[in-house]
């Protein structure tokens, strides 16, 4: 086996047996009740890994751009389209496994029929939103141009924007205006959790999963635009 294939192989077998192992671990785990979240802090086992994954996919697909603008490879604008894709991807369940926490700590009290039980407008809840709305709409700009290299040059331009707005809107921001969730403030949210263990242990290869699933994913989907892209240009 080359070595190149053997790395593939180890990082998808990876993968999955860390988040088969967060999946089966971290739901029976005996832990302890943590004010205001109770036994839902389960949960930051698969809503924290999410944004982190996004976060890893967003700004490798800023770098790609850069690498786009640097030397107008085609191959580099497709792995710069498909890594925001899937960081797109890992956004919307951020957000949906987000909402479900809330419901069940902030929201215990409400009506299922009242939004605020499902959407508290929390600033990392807002900013987590418009991020996503503004890669949402880095690729209707991609489609809304038909020639391939000025639509690559300006989206690649527009991804970079987008991945410069990470950081502040994800952490500097929501930081400095506080809010519900844990970790607002001064605080990063494995502090605030409190000193979690043998808990940690299991967190942090959890989200190297899931990092390395959104790796696997995307670069099938690189492979399959590649061999497309390759396709389209031989018929011309």
């Amino acid at each position: 086996m080359k070595k190149g294939k053997l790395i593939r192989t180890a990082y998808k077998a990876m993968s999955v047996l860390l988040i088969g192992f967060g999946l089966i671990y971290g739901l029976t785990m005996p832990i302890p009740a943590i004010p205001m979240l109770g036994h839902s802090w389960r949960n930051l086992l698969y809503h924290v890994p999410m944004w982190y994954t996004q976060i890893i996919l967003l700004l490798v697909s800023g770098w790609h751009s850069i690498q786009y603008l640097q030397k107008a490879k085609p191959e580099s604008d497709i792995r710069a389209a498909q890594a925001a894709s899937v960081g797109i991807m890992f956004g919307i369940l951020g957000l949906v496994t987000g909402i479900v926490w809330s419901r069940v700590t902030w929201g215990a009290a409400m009506a299922n029929d009242n939004f605020s039980a499902w959407w508290a407008w929390d600033p990392k809840q807002i900013f987590a939103l418009i991020l996503l709305l503004i890669y949402l709409a880095y690729f209707l700009l991609r489609d809304s141009f038909n020639e391939p290299t000025q639509k690559a040059k300006i989206s690649a331009v527009y991804n970079i924007f987008g991945a410069a707005l990470i950081i502040p809107m994800y952490y500097i921001i929501p930081k400095a205006m506080g809010g519900l969730h844990p970790g607002s403030g001064e605080e990063g949210i494995m502090a605030t959790l409190g000193n979690l263990g043998s808990y940690r242990a299991i967190f942090y290869p959890v989200v190297l999963g899931f990092i390395l699933l959104a790796v696997w994913i995307w670069e099938i989907r690189v492979r399959f635009r590649i061999a497309e892209h390759k396709i389209l240009e031989a018929d011309l």
